[in-house]
Formats: structure tokens, C-alpha cells, sequence
């Protein structure tokens, strides 16, 4: 029976396939993403569909909805905070479109996969450009995975290039340099944008905290340099 209702799923997602297959909204026919309710008629076989729907995913993962027409490559962000605080931000190319939709749903039924998380959220960043969407899948990592420094450093870098939240940024940032296994300059990174965001204080603090807990290394050396910045 088990089989049965497995090889019947697989049935219905390959007739969706061929109706949906890669290229058709070339030619003007839509692709519809499934519904959210799929994870509660999986049979268990959340795994597997997430697979599948992730392969097709990637087939058109630039793809943003019926009326929108390719992403074309984006002008790269500046490259100092200072400046991303100062400049206007640019209309979103998408705006939670087919391509969040599927990652939407990929990572439910898949809640328990790390890599569909972070990158599922950085192309919707980088290659779709659907901030919104990008943001949703970010916050879901996040409270799924929140140990990981990789994952907390590059929704910081989208909140704060793609979205001028530089408060939530900080604070992603701030988390990141916390975490094992992160490389010894974001303290001191973490430290600036806080006080960028108007959190100076804080900022003095956690670097006073990281020189207590790690005297003599190289992290510490950063820190104290960035300290005495701040004091100046």
C-alpha cells in the first residue's frame, strides 16, 4: 500500500511536470507552484518530494511570474555599509513570486535540510531578486538552524544590502560573531554595524566581552583596535 500511494504521488507530480516542464512560460504558459497543503498529504514521503521539487525548481529558478519577464544580471550593491545606508534603495525585480513559492514549500517538507534552507534564500536574493520572498525563507532558517554563523552572516548581508534594515543586520551579524566556529574579524565587523545602526553602546560592550573570553588571539587584537576607534 505504501508503494502504491508513493508510486501514485510520483504520478501525479510527473503529469504536473509535463504541464509545467522547463520553458513553457517561455511561451507564455505560467508555471504554478504547489500548494503549501502538500506537506499534510505527503504520506511521509516529505524527503522525497522536496527532492523533486527542488530539481524543478532550479530549472527555472529565475523565473518570477506571468508578467514579469526574466531577471537580467543586477548592478552589484556598494560595497561600504556607509554607503548602502546613503543611497536610495532600487525598486524589487520580484516580489514573492513562483520561484519563493517553491522554496516556500520545499523547505516545509523539508524542514529538517540545512543546504535547501541557505541556498534556497540566496538565490532568491541574488539570482531572482525577490527581497520579500528571500527575507521569508531567511527567517525560517533562521529559527531552524540558529547555531550556524554561515547561515546568520548571509541573512545579515541580505538585510542589510538588500533591504536597508541595518538594526536587524546588526543584529544577525552580532549573532554570527557569537557562534563557534566563526572567523575571528566579525566582532569587530559585528561592532561597527551596530554602531552604524545607532547601538554603540552595545557595540562597546560585546567587544569588551570578546577580549575578556579571548585574550591574546587575533580576534582580540581586531577587537581592541576597533575599540579604541570607537573611543576616538
Amino acid at each position: 500500500m505504501r508503494n502504491f500511494v508513493l508510486l501514485l504521488l510520483i504520478s501525479i507530480l510527473g503529469l504536473w511536470w509535463t504541464y509545467e516542464g522547463p520553458g513553457k512560460w517561455r511561451q507564455g504558459h505560467p508555471l504554478v507552484a504547489p500548494s503549501k497543503s502538500l506537506v499534510h498529504f505527503s504520506m511521509g514521503q516529505n524527503e522525497i518530494l522536496a527532492d523533486m521539487l527542488w530539481v524543478r525548481w532550479i530549472q527555472n529558478l529565475e523565473y518570477c511570474g506571468p508578467s514579469s519577464a526574466p531577471v537580467e544580471t543586477r548592478k552589484p550593491p556598494p560595497v561600504r555599509a556607509e554607503d548602502v545606508l546613503n543611497s536610495p534603495l532600487s525598486p524589487a525585480q520580484c516580489h514573492l513570486g513562483w520561484s519563493y513559492q517553491m522554496v516556500d514549500v520545499i523547505t516545509d517538507l523539508a524542514s529538517k535540510d540545512f543546504l535547501m534552507h541557505k541556498y534556497g534564500a540566496l538565490f532568491l536574493s541574488v539570482d531572482v531578486g525577490d527581497r520579500e520572498g528571500a527575507k521569508f525563507i531567511y527567517n525560517k532558517a533562521i529559527q531552524r538552524f540558529p547555531d550556524d554563523w554561515t547561515l546568520l552572516y548571509q541573512a545579515s548581508y541580505h538585510f542589510l544590502f538588500e533591504l536597508h534594515q541595518q538594526k536587524k543586520a546588526a543584529e544577525l551579524l552580532l549573532a554570527a560573531s557569537e557562534k563557534k566556529g566563526s572567523p575571528y574579524f566579525l566582532p569587530s565587523l559585528a561592532a561597527r554595524l551596530l554602531t552604524l545602526s545607532g547601538q554603540k553602546e552595545l557595540a562597546v560592550r560585546h567587544l569588551k566581552d570578546y577580549i575578556a573570553q579571548n585574550p591574546g588571539t587575533v580576534g582580540a587584537k581586531y577587537a581592541e583596535q576597533r575599540l579604541r576607534a570607537l573611543a576616538n
